[in-house]
């Protein structure tokens, strides 16, 4: 997502992917049958698939997010873009969803302190690639991370935009 908004690669561990309901199962399924060499490790809110090596950290290849998550959900319905090719649909989400997504992936208590920096620098990526952030969608989706999100992730894009400095 990250590239699809600012036309540079960053070099990550995985690729997510937000899947709606009763597409979910099927697509751990489909996974689970293409990726043999991945281990599945169910969590609450998503499923990761990373090396069954044991000792090695950090292999996760690729992660199904599960849309029970309100902004997941809100993301999914109604903040992408769809493209469509070779009979197959991708949504991928605008860039306010993709700024909100990565604010509740940086202040999660889950996530780990060696990825605030790159958190953060995604962050700015973001901001900076489209002149044209709706404020109103990003209040929208930053309440649905935490009731008065929207209003702290409007104040970081705003600061980012006059070039000051943040951290999540």
């Amino acid at each position: 997502m990250l590239s699809f908004y600012t036309g540079t690669a960053r070099t990550t561990v995985d690729v997510d992917f937000i899947i709606g309901g009763p597409d979910f199962s099927r697509a751990a399924k489909a996974i689970n049958k293409a990726y043999t060499q991945f281990k599945q490790n169910d969590q609450i809110y998503h499923v990761t698939y990373d090396s069954k090596k044991s000792g090695q950290k950090d292999l996760e290849r690729i992660d199904l997010v599960k849309d029970g998550f309100p902004l997941f959900r809100e993301v999914v319905i109604r903040y992408c873009h769809t493209i469509k090719a070779n009979n197959h649909t991708v949504k991928i989400p605008t860039i306010e969803a993709a700024i909100a997504l990565k604010f509740a992936a940086s202040i999660s208590p889950n996530r780990g302190d060696e990825s605030k920096p790159v958190d953060n620098a995604d962050l700015l990526r973001l901001v900076r690639s489209r002149p044209d952030i709706k404020d109103d969608s990003l209040i929208k989706l930053g309440n649905l991370v935490y009731q008065g999100g929207g209003k702290e992730l409007a104040s970081i894009v705003a600061d980012i935009k006059a070039g000051k400095a943040v951290s999540l």
